[in-house]
């Protein structure tokens, strides 16, 4: 068993794609029954590429704690799909056996619904306080994905942004405040996706900044994050290499999984039965 674990590990490390297809035709008992025993990581990219309603019925029937263990390798994006089909007195225990910073950029995307801006904004892009200085700034921004330092209040309402090549040619003690142009192009977090792909400010822009009805800043929202959304996922190996090349690897591979899935099922179950007879 150890070995055959060993192996369905790898395999679904290596190719998560495959692994969420064929598990999605057990059910969400079964699934866990997998996932409960194999490496964490792993398990995150496999619920990560399933359909977002099987993943959300096997985390509901999954021990908190170990849902909670695996959703904490996760992206603040991954956990806010694995958690958005799971019912919210559910997905609340959840959240709260999560890190500390992971639960709660989680919850706030969770909030919206789902097509929304809100519901696809990037947290993980940070805005800075006005009252920074450019010194300190260029120590702090080293975000390379987008090309702008987003200002906030110290209520984090959205006041300006500012290129960072300004921030570079700055004096020390320079605050960002005197730097920032104040008029900034928002998404506010209600719009639609289909709204925001019509945007007339992707023919200049790169990023636009995501914002609540006060005007406080989510996150960001990049040009390729939306055009992924038009792309439907491939079933591709972590290698690029198309799957069917894996076929006669996966079923050897997965022969030895599906055995290993049964026996944990069948020895849950003979538990539970054992458990039952005690009790009379």
């Amino acid at each position: 068993m150890e070995v055959t674990l060993r192996i369905a590990s790898k395999y679904a490390i290596d190719h998560p794609v495959e692994t969420a297809r064929r598990l999605e035709n057990l059910s969400p008992d079964e699934v866990v029954s997998f996932l409960d025993v194999v490496d964490p990581m792993a398990a995150v990219g496999v619920l990560d590429r399933m359909a977002p309603s099987i993943s959300g019925s096997c985390i509901e029937v999954m021990d908190a704690g170990r849902a909670a263990e695996i959703l904490a390798l996760s992206t603040v994006q991954q956990s806010v799909r694995l958690l958005r089909h799971v019912s919210p007195p559910r997905r609340e225990q959840i959240l709260g056996l999560l890190p500390e910073n992971l639960a709660v950029q989680t919850g706030r995307i969770l909030r919206f619904s789902a097509g929304s801006a809100g519901s696809i904004v990037d947290s993980s892009v940070e805005a800075l306080p006005s009252d920074m200085t450019a010194g300190d700034a260029r120590r702090v921004a080293r975000d390379a994905r987008v090309p702008y330092l987003y200002v906030v209040d110290r209520d984090h309402k959205l006041v300006g942004v500012v290129h960072k090549r300004d921030v570079q040619r700055s004096g020390e003690h320079v605050t960002l405040d005197a730097l920032i142009v104040p008029k900034v192009i928002r998404v506010p977090a209600h719009a639609t996706v289909a709204e925001l792909q019509r945007h007339h400010a992707w023919r200049e822009l790169d990023a636009l900044p995501v914002v609540d009805r006060r005007g406080v800043f989510l996150g960001v929202i990049r040009h390729k994050t939306l055009r992924e959304l038009e792309v439907p996922r491939t079933a591709m190996s972590r290698t690029g290499m198309p799957l069917d090349t894996f076929v006669d690897l996966a079923e050897l591979y997965w022969m030895g999984l599906s055995t290993m899935v049964a026996a944990l099922a069948a020895s849950t179950t003979a538990d539970d039965q054992g458990e039952g007879r005690d009790e009379r």
